[in-house]
Parts: C-alpha cells; sequence; structure tokens
C-alpha cells in the first residue's frame, strides 16, 4: 500500500511530497495453513467399538522405515475365551491397513484348585493396548485391567496389570507383570494395574506405572527389556527380575489431599525425589498427563502437566471446567521457575488431556507443544491445538487447531485424546503428528508441510516526489504526470524446499483510502491502484526484484 501525506494534500504552494506507506503481500501457494497439512490426511479405521486409537506411537525399527502403532483395547482377538481382550495394531504408513500383532495367542492360564482346574489369570475387558510404547525395534504393550488370582484357594482376583514386550520385528514376544506375586492385597500390590503409563529411557529400558499400588499411592517400576526377554518363562510366571527397581510405600506425609502433585526423579542405584510441585486445585486431575521438552531452547528440559478437570472460577456459583496445562521452565538442574498457565476455552472441552512433544515442528529454533481438547468443539467433535515455543516459553494463542471431523454419536469421537509426535513419517525433514480418536475408531496422520521463511524489500526510487516534476507521458494521451519506481525485492529459504519457487504476490497503493474513495497514485501501465504479479525465484538465499512505474493522478493536485 501506497499513500501520500495529507500535508501534501493541503499545502497551497508546490513542494515535495514524501512517499508514507507501502507493502506488498507475498505467499507460497502451496502454503494454505500453517503447517500441519489438514487436507492430505492418512486416516487408521479399527473395528466398531473396539477403541482403536486410544494409543498411539510411531514405530522406527530403522532409519528407512517409519509406521504407526494403535491401541484397540476392547477389540478381539483370537485368544481362545477371551471377550475384548484388546489388542495392538501396527499400520504401515503410507499405506491405510493395519493388521493385529500377536502379542498373546493363549487363553487364561489354569491351576487345579481343591481337586477343579480354575483360571489363575482374567484376561477378559483387560484392557490390552490402553498404552503401546515403541523405542527402535523395541515395543511394549500393557493390560492395566489384566486380573490375577495369586496361588491362594481364595476366589478373589487383583487387578495387577501386565505389559508384553516384542523384539526382533514382532518376531520374539514376552510377558512382564512386574506386580504379579503370590500376596496380592490392597495395601500390596493387588491394585496395581502396572501399565496404566509407560514409556523408554533414552538407553532403552522401560519405565512401567502403577497407579493402584499400596492403597493407591501408586509406583513406578524400571527393568532392562534385555532382561525381560531373557528371563521370561511362560510357565514361571512369578519370576522377578534381579536389576528391576520399584519404588516403595511413602509415609503419609506425601499424602496430597486429592490435588495432585508432580515429582522429578532420578534413577541410579534407587530412586530419589529431587522437587515436589503442588497445585491447589481438588479433583483438577493435575498430573494426569505429563510432557517433557525443550521448549525455549535453553539446553534444559522442561515440564508440561495437564489438569483437564481444572474449573474456572470467575462466578464461585457458576464455575466452569476448562481445564489447564501448566509449562515449568527448568533453570538448572531440578530447579523450575513457575508456571506458565494455558487454559481451555470451551466448557467440558477437557483441554489438557493430552500433550506431546511435537519437535521443531516450524524449523524456527525451538521445540514445539500439541494439546488435546477431546471433547471441544461443535457436536463434541474434539480439538488439538498446536503451540509454539519461543526464548520465554510458550505463546500464549495457539499456531494451530485441528478439529475432529467425526461428530459425537453414542459416545463422542475424543479426538485429540491421544497423541504422539517428533516422528517423520515422510522424510521431508518436519516432524510429523497421530492423532487418536478412540471413541470413532480413528487414528489420524497430520504430515508438516516445510516452512518457507520469505524476506521481501520494498525500495521507492526517488524517496521524494516532486509533483510537479512531470517526465512521464501517460500512454494514449498527451498528459505529463509525476512519476515514481517502486521496486519489489523478495528472497527465501527453508528446509527441504526445492531450489526454484513461485511467490503470488499483491501490491496495494494507497490502500489506506476509504472503500470507494479515488485513489491518488495509479499503476503506470494499468492505471489501477493494485495488482497481482508471480516473483519466480531460481534458488534460495537469492535476491530477485521487479520494477513498477506508478504516477500521481492530476487531480490530486487541486489546492484550496
Amino acid at each position: 500500500m501506497l499513500s501520500l501525506s495529507r500535508g501534501c494534500r493541503a499545502r497551497r504552494r508546490h513542494r515535495p511530497c514524501p512517499l508514507l506507506l507501502l507493502s506488498a503481500l507475498l505467499w507460497a501457494p502451496a502454503l494454505v495453513a500453517f503447517n500441519l497439512d489438514e487436507e492430505k490426511l492418512t486416516v487408521y479405521s479399527g473395528p466398531p467399538g473396539s477403541y482403536f486409537g486410544y494409543s498411539v506411537d510411531f514405530y522406527i525399527p530403522d532409519p528407512s522405515t517409519v509406521s504407526v502403532l494403535v491401541g484397540a483395547p476392547k477389540a478381539n482377538t483370537t485368544q481362545p475365551d477371551i471377550v475384548e481382550g484388546g489388542a495392538v495394531y501396527y499400520c504401515a504408513w503410507p499405506a491405510t491397513r493395519c493388521r493385529q500383532i500377536p502379542f498373546d495367542n493363549t487363553n487364561n492360564r489354569k491351576i487345579k484348585v481343591n481337586g477343579t482346574r480354575e483360571p489363575i489369570e482374567f484376561k477378559t475387558n483387560q484392557w490390552f493396548g490402553a498404552t503401546v510404547k515403541a523405542h527402535k525395534e523395541k515395543v511394549v504393550a500393557c493390560a492395566p485391567l489384566y486380573h490375577w488370582r495369586t496361588l491362594k484357594d481364595s476366589p478373589e482376583k487383583d487387578p495387577v496389570g501386565t505389559c508384553y514386550v516384542a523384539i526382533q520385528n514382532f518376531s520374539a514376544y514376552a510377558e512382564y507383570s512386574p506386580c504379579r506375586n503370590s500376596n496380592a492385597d490392597p495395601e500390596g500390590q493387588g491394585f496395581c494395574q502396572a501399565g496404566f503409563s509407560l514409556d523408554f529411557y533414552k538407553n532403552g529400558d522401560l519405565i512401567v506405572g502403577g497407579p493402584g499400588s499400596f492403597y493407591w499411592q501408586g509406583q513406578v517400576i524400571t527393568a532392562s527389556i534385555v532382561d525381560i526377554i531373557a528371563n521370561y518363562s511362560f510357565k514361571d510366571i512369578l519370576r522377578k527380575l534381579a536389576r528391576e527397581k520399584q519404588t516403595g510405600v511413602a509415609p503419609p506425609s506425601y499424602d496430597d489431599n486429592y490435588m495432585g502433585k508432580l515429582i522429578s526423579m532420578s534413577v541410579s542405584n534407587m530412586f530419589y525425589v529431587l522437587s515436589v510441585v503442588f497445585y491447589f486445585q481438588m479433583a483438577s486431575y493435575f498430573g494426569y498427563t505429563v510432557a517433557v521438552s525443550d521448549v525455549n531452547n535453553d539446553g534444559l528440559d522442561d515440564i508440561l502437566v495437564g489438569a483437564p478437570l481444572f474449573m474456572e472460577r470467575e462466578f464461585e456459583s457458576k464455575p466452569k471446567e476448562v481445564g489447564q496445562v501448566y509449562l515449568y521452565l527448568q533453570e538448572s538442574a531440578f530447579l523450575f521457575q513457575d508456571a506458565q498457565i494455558l487454559t481451555g476455552t470451551e466448557v467440558f472441552g477437557r483441554f489438557g488431556s493430552a500433550i506431546t512433544h511435537l519437535g521443531d515442528l516450524n524449523q524456527d529454533g525451538y521445540n514445539d507443544i500439541a494439546i488435546g481438547a477431546p471433547f471441544a468443539g461443535e457436536d463434541r467433535r474434539g480439538k488439538v491445538l498446536i503451540y509454539n515455543g519461543y526464548s520465554n516459553g510458550l505463546n500464549t494463542n495457539p499456531s494451530q487447531v485441528l478439529n475432529g471431523a467425526w461428530a459425537s454419536q453414542s459416545m463422542p469421537s475424543g479426538f485429540g485424546f491421544t497423541l504422539r509426535g517428533d516422528s517423520d513419517v515422510d522424510k521431508n525433514d518436519y516432524p510429523d503428528l497421530i492423532v487418536g480418536a478412540f471413541g470413532a475408531g480413528k487414528a489420524v496422520v497430520y504430515r508438516a508441510r516445510p516452512v518457507v521463511t520469505v524476506t521481501a524489500q520494498l525500495i521507492l526510487n526517488p524517496m521524494i516526489v516532486n509533483p510537479d516534476n512531470k517526465t512521464c507521458l501517460l500512454p494514449g494521451s498527451q498528459l505529463l504526470v509525476a512519476c515514481f519506481t517502486v521496486r519489489v525485492c523478495a528472497d527465501f529459504e527453508g528446509q527441504s524446499i526445492s531450489d526454484g519457487i513461485v511467490l503470488k504476490s499483491e501490491l496495494q497503493l494507497d490502500s489506506l483510502k476509504q472503500k470507494g474513495a479515488v485513489k491518488r497514485i495509479l499503476f503506470f501501465d494499468y492505471h489501477q491502484s493494485h495488482h497481482y504479479f508471480s516473483i519466480v525465484i531460481e534458488r534460495q538465499k537469492q535476491l530477485h526484484c521487479q520494477d513498477f512505474l506508478v504516477y500521481l493522478r492530476v487531480t490530486i493536485l487541486a489546492y484550496n
């Protein structure tokens, strides 16, 4: 846009007029949204009612291969007499077909009790696939509601949970049930639900959460995958691993009174609690989900904590359940700043139900974060909000919002209930994102598109225009006008961008004038105040310029 100063129109004496404003709009036609592609999706579907999409992860056994793992904790399998035991699916990319992974094909184990063979374990409705994680060629999936009877005559059964490990491209399997023992009870590990949460250390060792141990104090268990495989025996179901580590019973001083808390821990020969961060709204589910990412690029990991049931109490009589996410920036080793808070905007949207580290989605040098609000949006379709990192944390406004495509039927689709990022399925050097929608039985892969950084310059020659210096003859007339040159220059750069690019551009003159008003400056060849054109740049960081001749309307030089 280009405009003349108001003072130049009012003055009686002829004086040069400075050109105040000029701008051009430049855009690359491939970049419609920023910057996860919402049009070219890969959508995987599972059996109806199986909760396919309840858990997701990337499977990268080697640098050249990337596929998708999807948990379906209510799926049926070929296990005899087991109903809705749950399954995990292997989904190749870019194909959209998935197949069940045969972690366990067996029925319930049985023992003789008073001369009768009775099941000692119960796999029906065990929710296998509620969690699934991969680390290189290793895959672990868990059934936190797996029940164990113990070896006693008592018919009681306890939800101790169990997990299965797959290695060597799903050619070898082993079970790992760290809370299964001969003396299960609530004050011990009877309600452990091992595998309710699950992850890997960077070295490939396994971390398993058991929230129900010790009357719901919970515990964390670690083990080596190598030890699990080497010591596995189908018959010896109570075997313990020599190098396994487990947290024990905590004293009453650690009771959180349902407030929720975050504990940072270090593991060497044993567990050490290094710092504790409390949040003080009862039943907000603070700590329901936790993610780690260096969002401000200072070399220290930061922690994000979700509280999806947080209630906003602007009016005490009408609290709104909107959910919150807390970002704790790490200043030095295990010393964190006060939380930066992101708050959901939709009542019952469950903002903060899922949080994932995306990696540097837009290639600006800072890691980005995705946050799920699985019951937000029109018809409770669910949303995923993308937040970009910067030097002071996270931008408070999302750069992109992904909307679920499946309306609530008998239950909401749950789009955004589970998320997984920071892997590149299409090998374009940008991280991609998986979104689970278990209520609809879907898992969606969003691919990140390359980001083009365009630098534009606008140069006026001359910078000062004298209205009386009429040196340009308008085509098809004998009218001389004052004219000057507008030069538009641009270059670009970006990761995984082709050498040649075409920028669709628009140059507007005098755009500050009200709609319908007479424009004072026009393009010499078109007699219009705006012009659309293309800038062809053959390689990155090569400045390309185009010149446009513009002129002043004679009518604007009338004086009072």
